[in-house]
């Protein structure tokens, strides 16, 4: 009596989001090549990883292929070879001659000794007509019965280009999981199990991914809402509690102007910080035209060169085409460009801000490239999050407040960044 299979719930990649039942059957219905050889070498190496038996039937093209892929994983030699590949023809070639439904080659599978868990995989995209369309859903239905009986998990690939919808829907039936080249789900049709089974509707799981969705949203502004309040909590009790300390010291103090100057600069900073606050959380109403991206460029660069020229730095601007007009508050798009100038004048001590302009896909792109000290990944993943700052007098919500502001305006802001070899913003913008 052979020894009973262990099972094999969450063995295959793809179902991280469902449970296996002992014994899966699973038609694969694939539509890219490429797909179709990434997911057969996941199954296979996962195979590997776990110690199982693994049967492989493909085309000699395809198998060839997949032990190049396995080599160039760093599996040995002597590990491909444990894997058994079959080529597809020769291999169902009792099922084409045969009158009635015979599985000596598949059942000759079964046959290895051990309590080794066993996976296998098969390729039918030879024509599916005529007797073989009489036979095919018999021999799915015979195979259903022995991956049951051991325990196994195996997968029935079919090119979906080849495969008619009847077709499928047979097939659907006698196959516990329909899967593509990137999901993998129950099959609603099938029909090999005696236990009553109920799978979700397409309404019923459209309106699940919506729920998780807006439980997402929710708890995503509730995170916001946290690390906004902290942030301002910090941000505001650091001026206020030296504020505090210095009207303190005033008492005692008659020499008070240098205390009333910090004062003033702390006052100062709570009222910045109020200020990008309210333009990130009130909206306002905006009276947008059309104007000139030259023109605003031209302007802002004119008004920042001084602060420029005193750090030895040099703005160069570069047009594609000077006619780009947009639609926008001029004021808004002009705050983003001076906060973008002026954090590339801030990192440098010398050297040239280069600003590039040009079209692309009804779009103008506005590059902003400093030659600083660059970033890196980390403070690239935390750059417009609020009060993250590499400056050691920033609020960390001048970027921010740039990012709502182009977002509003139907656009984007993109940042790429070296370390050691400066950054580049690029703020994407829709043309008129």
């Amino acid at each position: 009596m052979k020894a009973k299979r262990p099972s094999l719930e969450n063995e295959f990649a793809f179902t991280s989001n469902i449970n296996l039942s002992s014994g899966a059957h699973i038609l694969y219905v694939y539509s890219d090549q490429q797909s179709y050889l990434n997911n057969a070498i996941s199954f296979i190496t996962e195979g590997l990883d776990k110690n199982q038996h693994i049967h492989f039937v493909d085309t000699s093209e395809n198998n060839n292929i997949l032990k190049t892929m396995l080599r160039k994983q760093n599996y040995s030699e002597s590990k491909i070879k444990t894997i058994q590949f079959s080529e597809a023809r020769s291999f169902y070639e009792p099922l084409l001659a045969s009158e009635g439904i015979e599985l000596p080659n598949y059942k000759r599978v079964f046959e290895t000794e051990g309590n080794q868990s066993i996976r296998t995989w098969g390729k039918l995209d030879f024509p599916t007509k005529d007797l073989l369309n009489q036979r095919l859903i018999p021999y799915e239905h015979e195979i259903d019965m022995v991956i049951k009986e051991h325990q196994s998990i195996s997968v029935c690939a079919y090119n979906g280009e080849e495969l008619s919808a009847t077709m499928m829907g047979k097939l659907m039936h006698v196959h516990e999981y329909l899967m593509t080249d990137s999901t993998i789900v129950p099959s609603q049709l099938y029909s090999g199990s005696s236990e009553n089974r109920s799978f979700p509707t397409m309404s019923d799981q459209v309106k699940r991914e919506k729920e998780t969705e807006n439980l997402l949203i929710r708890s995503e502004k509730l995170s916001m809402a946290g690390q906004l309040a902290a942030g301002i909590a910090h941000e505001i009790r650091n001026p206020l509690t030296s504020i505090k300390g210095f009207f303190q010291l005033i008492k005692k103090n008659e020499h008070s102007d240098l205390f009333y100057k910090i004062i003033e600069e702390e006052l100062s900073k709570i009222e910045q910080i109020s200020s990008e606050l309210l333009i990130l959380a009130k909206p306002h109403s905006e009276v947008r035209q059309s104007h000139s991206i030259y023109q605003l460029i031209e302007d802002v660069t004119f008004l920042l060169e001084s602060q420029a020229i005193i750090k030895n730095i040099i703005i160069k601007t570069n047009y594609e085409n000077t006619n780009m007009k947009i639609q926008c508050e001029d004021t808004k798009i002009k705050q983003v460009l001076i906060n973008l100038i002026k954090n590339a004048i801030e990192v440098m001590d010398s050297g040239t801000i280069n600003i590039n302009v040009k079209e692309k896909n009804h779009c103008a792109l506005i590059s902003i490239t400093d030659e600083g000290n660059g970033m890196s990944e980390s403070s690239l993943k935390k750059l417009g999050e609020p009060f993250y700052t590499t400056k050691p007098k920033g609020t960390g919500l001048g970027l921010l407040v740039c990012y709502k502001i182009i977002e509003n305006h139907g656009g984007t802001i993109c940042v790429d960044s070296t370390l050691g070899q400066g950054t580049t913003f690029t703020v994407k913008l829709p043309l008129n």
